[in-house]
């Protein structure tokens, strides 16, 4: 596996003046911005080809990566003038991922999780995709099937009675095949398309609880990653 797919479009509103004037990806943690520990951690698990999609403040991907790469690794931005959502947002750049297996990698988390088991779990499996999940955290949405290593609902959505018990950390990996699964050309989040693989036994999952892990999407999940 050596291409990433990297959510880099999110307007970040919930952080209020933080991303007023950058995409939420580019806000700075630790003196440089939260998207290249993203990019280094990938890179640092054999990813060699990054794209990223962009929407609110584009340009300032542009100006802050103006050799469009990143410790070797080409960056492709791919900018979308209306937001496609999650899954509308991977068919979009459909053409760079087809034909070998890659990772879609939220671009608002911070974490050094080790992703090897993710690589040999996916590689070892028949899923067509593989989630990378932890046992705690505040927003266990996801049911977990730890024999079988499938998932088996989100947020009760398919009314198992089961409304989740593992967090998603933002992280999987994709076979060639879950490209067909998208909506071509449509704005549409990844979660139906999480659940007609569900349906087909074809989503699985591997705990990861080692090393750390923040969302940082809010204003208070960004202040607490710096207090820990």
């Amino acid at each position: 596996m050596n291409k990433a797919f990297v959510l880099g479009a999110g307007l970040g509103t919930r952080l209020g003046k933080l991303t007023e004037c950058i995409p939420k990806p580019l806000i700075p943690v630790f003196g440089k911005p939260l998207i290249e520990f993203a990019f280094e951690h990938l890179v640092r698990h054999g990813i060699t080809e990054l794209v990223v999609n962009t929407h609110h403040k584009a340009d300032a991907y542009d100006d802050h990566f103006q050799e469009g790469i990143y410790r070797g690794a080409p960056i492709t931005f791919c900018h979308e003038d209306l937001l496609l959502g999650t899954g509308g947002g991977i068919d979009n750049v459909s053409a760079l991922l087809a034909g070998a297996t890659f990772m879609v990698y939220n671009g608002d988390i911070l974490t050094d999780l080790p992703l090897l088991p993710l690589l040999k779990t996916h590689a070892s499996g028949n899923h067509v995709a593989t989630l990378v999940l932890r046992s705690g955290g505040p927003d266990r949405h996801v049911a977990f099937d730890p024999v079988r290593g499938t998932v088996t609902d989100i947020r009760n959505l398919l009314q198992t009675g089961n409304h989740g018990t593992h967090q998603f950390t933002g992280i999987y990996a994709c076979s060639p095949g879950f490209l067909e699964y998208l909506q071509h050309g449509k704005e549409h989040s990844v979660i139906p398309v999480f659940l007609k693989l569900i349906d087909s036994g074809l989503l699985g999952a591997v705990v990861i609880d080692d090393g750390q892990w923040w969302d940082l999407g809010t204003r208070e999940s960004y202040l607490e990653a710096y207090l820990k």
